[in-house]
């Protein structure tokens, strides 16, 4: 969490929940929703007889996301969101990816705001080793809000929790999924916010601004950002060219920020990324 000039807002508010995929019911209680994403109707899960019922009056239930009640379902909400097939030439690991941000985002709009995202079957080819992963980034991409309206003060997130499982993950790799996954999205949602907004809520200086307080307390990693008009002039020549029609407004005056990690240990490689953020003025 961090303060912004207007109020603080979070890179990442909600709670990033593994559970185990033998045990989904024992979990009930802490969600109010599960959605079911797979490429056909999986053996088992939590409110599959419901679903089974629907499916015998209603050829499209299976076909397309959906919403069915179930008593048995984590908060009698039950999303059922198929990926398609999955044994095209061109059916790759986007198939999963857009059926957990559509199944997420009914969950949302059936009042969810703790849904649990079931990875029902486990991916038949190689290269969808990462379903699970992919698809909870997606679905978590889903729920992201710009910071503009974050900010405002009567803003309040619609989802509090997010729980996530699979058949085909131990409770350790599914600890280590949220880790990564977790870093992964923050770091998205950072690059969303200083690039998203308008050109007066991420001015060069308000820009700094946000990323010194993303990156306040980190260990290993240093934020400078360099203002002075003389300097600039003398080591980014081509920066200031480019910026010469907006040196006359102070709020819109460039500057440039350098980032460095330093990793604990031996440094056996360096890279150095350069790049610049444009702002659409029209």
């Amino acid at each position: 969490t961090q303060s912004t000039g207007l109020m603080s807002v979070s890179l990442f508010p909600y709670e990033l929940v593994p559970v185990d995929g033998q045990s989904l019911t024992s979990f009930k209680e802490q969600f109010d929703s599960i959605v079911v994403i797979s490429s056909t109707l999986p053996e088992t899960f939590p409110g599959r007889d419901v679903l089974i019922a629907t499916s015998k009056v209603d050829k499209k239930a299976t076909e397309a996301v959906g919403f069915f009640p179930s008593s048995e379902a984590p908060g009698g909400r039950l999303i059922y969101s198929p990926t398609g097939v999955l044994d095209g030439d061109t059916d790759d690991i986007r198939s999963y990816a857009s059926a957990s941000r559509a199944g997420m985002k009914r969950a949302v709009e059936s009042g969810s705001s703790k849904p649990l995202l079931f990875f029902a079957k486990k991916p038949e080819r190689v290269e969808h080793s990462k379903a699970l992963e992919v698809g909870l980034l997606e679905a978590l991409a889903g729920l992201y809000q710009p910071l503009t309206t974050r900010e405002r003060s009567e803003y309040k997130e619609s989802v509090a929790k997010v729980g996530f499982s699979s058949l085909w993950h131990t409770k350790e790799q599914l600890e280590h999924i949220a880790k990564i996954v977790k870093a992964i999205e923050q770091s998205r949602r950072l690059a969303r916010d200083v690039g998203g907004p308008d050109p007066e809520r991420m001015t060069p200086y308000r820009f700094a601004d946000y990323v010194e307080a993303s990156f306040k307390g980190l260990k290993n990693v240093t934020v400078t950002v360099k203002k002075d008009r003389e300097t600039l002039l003398k080591e980014y020549p081509l920066l200031c060219s480019v910026a010469r029609c907006s040196m006359t407004v102070p709020r819109h005056q460039p500057c440039v920020i350098r980032l460095e990690y330093h990793p604990p240990g031996p440094i056996k490689e360096t890279l150095f990324l350069a790049g610049k953020v444009w702002i659409n003025y029209n």
